[in-house]
């Protein structure tokens, strides 16, 4: 309990003991790994970040996004660099790609930063935009959705990246 009072964020998890004891642990497991995805979009994007955000808070990650957690007077570059190395240590980078992100200078810089870093990265295409082949090439596999995504088409991409949660909780235990 002290850890969790201490880690601060401004979250409160609640637990449902009447769920599976493997629920539970997963649960708990998820809060003390301290898990966080960083959320990569330009402001054109903002309600599509806004969904998922709000998809993977309720399915208990810390989310750091620049409206979140920015404020005015803040070191902004600095800020963003800590969150994604942190990210990267422990959680995802998920870069919502669309024509507004492509044509948005901060979200290559952090695309540069992250992939220094060595996070891993969730790409997620919004509608239809022309990738330059540079980046096609380099996405390899990446998730789609609409302009307007259903909570059905994130639920895709959460679903992965439990999938990957998982196993990074189980390395985090074993080292």
């Amino acid at each position: 309990r002290k850890y969790i009072e201490q880690s601060g964020k401004n979250k409160i998890w609640m637990l449902d003991m009447t769920e599976s004891w493997d629920a539970i642990a997963t649960k708990i497991h998820k809060i003390c790994a301290d898990l966080e995805v960083f959320i990569s979009y330009a402001p054109g994007d903002r309600k599509v970040a806004e969904a998922l955000r709000n998809l993977l808070l309720a399915k208990d990650y810390s989310v750091w996004t620049a409206e979140d957690n920015l404020k005015i007077g803040d070191c902004w570059n600095s800020q963003i660099n800590k969150a994604i190395s942190r990210c990267a240590e422990q959680g995802f980078y998920v870069l919502l790609i669309s024509e507004n992100s492509l044509n948005s200078q901060f979200v290559e810089k952090e695309l540069e930063y992250a992939t220094g870093q060595g996070a891993w990265i969730v790409p997620v295409v919004i509608g239809n935009p022309v990738l330059p082949r540079w980046l096609d090439n380099w996405l390899g596999q990446y998730f789609r959705v609409s302009e307007q995504p259903s909570r059905i088409e994130f639920e895709n991409i959460v679903e992965m990246i439990d999938s990957v949660m998982l196993k990074k909780i189980h390395n985090i235990s074993q080292g």
